[in-house]
């Protein structure tokens, strides 16, 4: 997520919960919420890497074939990456 779409997440989360007649938000919750959404996101990304396998397996596919190997492969590069981006944006909420 970028900067910009994480400020505008902030924003909407915001102004979702003032129309709730609530409180003013508190940091906390809004740092809180940012954080779920961050790691719904990278979820949502690992569940699609391993459809993309299961997908395989299900064609008869198998561990050691040229396509398996490359979609394990292209999956565990993805996972790494997003592992990087998610440690980022993580310390980027970091008081």
């Amino acid at each position: 997520m970028s900067t910009t779409a994480l400020k505008d997440f902030e924003s909407a989360i915001r102004q979702q919960l003032s129309h709730e007649g609530r409180e003013p938000v508190g940091e906390d919750r809004v740092t809180l919420l940012k954080i779920r959404q961050i790691v719904a996101e990278y979820n949502l990304s690992q569940t699609e890497r391993q459809a993309d396998l299961d997908k395989l397996i299900e064609e008869g596919e198998y561990e050691g074939s040229y396509a398996y190997d490359s979609q394990l492969s292209e999956n565990e590069t993805g996972a790494a990456g997003d592992l990087r981006a998610l440690l980022s944006e993580l310390a980027e909420l970091l008081p």
